[in-house]
């Protein structure tokens, strides 16, 4: 992953964890909303979840390409699969993803740490929700 200061003072550090907290909050109602109806809402609500986190994340792509030198491709850097992936992508990749700008958010610039914790049971509930799907569809029509 790319090694790298994320931002450039507190008040950045504290817009990119409101841009994060933002998907996180529309992600988990997304969830619950996609479990919460039936037939074709499902549709429209997984429609509208998707949109909105589109649009929330524009924030964090423009914060990705603002890196030195985005378009320069890295090497090896294409995962499994080998491949390359630009600078821009892998910051975007990270800053999404990964739990390193988040804790240079807190250890650098003294954003709350319970940030860490929201994330983790983020990724908790999606990953519940995951289960409750498969368990369901091998469960079959009741």
């Amino acid at each position: 992953m790319l090694a790298m200061n994320w931002f450039s003072d507190a008040d950045d550090a504290r817009r990119y964890v409101t841009e994060m907290s933002r998907i996180w909050v529309a992600w988990v109602v997304g969830l619950v909303a996609l479990f919460a109806v039936t037939n074709w809402w499902v549709l429209l609500a997984g429609v509208a979840v998707l949109s909105l986190l589109v649009w929330l994340i524009q924030p964090i792509q423009r914060r990705a390409s603002g890196i030195d030198d985005p378009g320069e491709v890295v090497a090896g850097s294409g995962g499994r699969f080998g491949g390359s992936r630009t600078r821009e992508e892998m910051a975007l990749r990270a800053l999404i993803y990964s739990e390193a700008p988040l804790k240079e958010a807190i250890e650098e610039f003294g954003v709350w740490k319970g940030w860490v914790w929201v994330r983790r049971a983020v990724i908790a509930a999606t990953a519940v929700a995951f289960v409750v799907v498969i368990l369901d569809v091998f469960r079959g029509p009741q």
